[in-house]
């Protein structure tokens, strides 16, 4: 009765039936019911994608490498360096101690000439003046004797023999100097001819004397010889790379615009070094060709001293941003990463060490770029 007398009084508190209530007591428990099951089949998926997108660690196979030891043996490096080619000797040729005008031009550029050859031919202009002094002299000279000539016949005439007598003991003492005087080279007018010759044997690069040209004793440059025709290169060494090479040297030097290599070898070293370059000039001596001309732009590469060196094969090199490096094992056979420094690579393909290893290390020589340091791999068997 109690129970019946709620519901009734629920029902009648809403408006609803008793049998209307009830009804919506089930629905809304349904509803209840749904929302739980959504609410865990929500969970359940969300779980769900998370293990799907969640990274898998896989458990990969040791990889096998292969190894190598370090070999030391003797080398012959390389330093690059460039330059221009030029005189190894220069010899300056200048007027003669003379003044004077060039007669004629006997040799050009790119003549070889004999020490001692002529080059041109100067006529003095002092001889000249010389000519034309002696010769206003002797007019002077001609005049007096015609005054005194004139004087003494004068003398004569008017019947003054001593004063006639005396006129012409002058006269005949200017006619003896004229006839004397007449005899020599006043009145000659050949210039005379001095030959300049080439003081060493050699090839000539310049030639500034031309026909009719005035020069000037002993200051007038006239021609340019590259004594015995020897071309060098001047090339500009790297201050590092210094110590590495000496006098007499081989060397291999290619010319702008030329394939081919050109042989020397290193004839002196600047004790200098230029303090903005950082460099010093280094004179390699080249085998006579007539390819070779001054002034070209060229690149040397000199054979360095024979050193002790570590040589790797090239398939454990590997570079990145950082530069060159190889990979070692421990005794547990991890990984370890080592930079080294390179120096030439030989003609067999290995490559010099410079710094960053032992002889003794164990070098991995192949599937490096399939490993990475704290890894551990597999030794193949040689």
């Amino acid at each position: 009765m109690t129970h019946d007398h709620d519901q009734n009084s629920e029902a009648d508190h809403f408006g609803l039936t008793a049998e209307e209530l009830a009804q919506a007591k089930r629905h809304r428990l349904v509803i209840i019911i749904l929302g739980i099951l959504a609410t865990a089949l929500l969970i359940i998926f969300i779980a769900w994608r998370a293990k799907v997108t969640a990274p898998v660690r896989i458990i990969a196979e040791p990889v096998h490498v292969s190894t190598v030891v370090p070999v030391q043996r003797s080398v012959t490096g390389m330093v690059s360096a460039e330059g221009h080619l030029a005189p190894a000797r220069e010899v300056v040729v200048n007027a003669p101690n003379i003044d004077g005008k060039i007669v004629k031009v006997l040799v050009a550029v790119g003549d070889k000439v004999q020490a001692g050859q002529p080059l041109a031919l100067v006529g003095h202009s002092s001889s000249d003046q010389n000519n034309f002094e002696q010769l206003a002299l002797a007019e002077s000279q001609q005049a007096d004797m015609t005054i005194a000539e004139s004087e003494y016949k004068r003398a004569e005439a008017a019947g003054d023999t001593t004063l006639a007598e005396i006129l012409k003991k002058d006269y005949d003492a200017a006619a003896r100097h004229l006839r004397h005087k007449s005899g020599k080279k006043a009145r000659q007018k050949a210039v005379t001819l001095t030959p300049i010759t080439a003081p060493v044997s050699g090839l000539v690069l310049s030639c500034t004397a031309e026909k009719g040209m005035a020069v000037i004793s002993n200051s007038t440059e006239l021609f340019r010889i590259a004594e015995k025709g020897e071309i060098e290169m001047q090339a500009n060494v790297a201050e590092k790379d210094l110590p590495s090479i000496s006098v007499g040297a081989s060397a291999d030097v290619k010319i702008a615009g030329s394939d081919n290599n050109f042989s020397g070898r290193i004839a002196s070293i600047s004790p200098v070094v230029d303090n903005v370059t950082h460099s010093a000039t280094v004179h390699i001596l080249l085998d006579d060709n007539p390819a070779l001309k001054a002034g070209v732009s060229a690149e040397a590469h000199i054979h360095t001293m024979p050193v002790q060196a570590l040589l790797l094969p090239e398939s454990a090199i590997m570079s990145d941003d950082t530069g060159h490096y190889v990979y070692s094992l421990d005794d547990g056979n991890a990984i370890a990463r080592h930079q080294v420094t390179l120096g030439q690579k030989t003609s067999d393909g290995q490559w010099e060490v410079l710094s960053g290893l032992q002889k003794q290390d164990n070098i991995v020589a192949s599937s490096g770029s399939m490993v990475s340091p704290g890894d551990r791999v597999i030794v193949d068997k040689k």
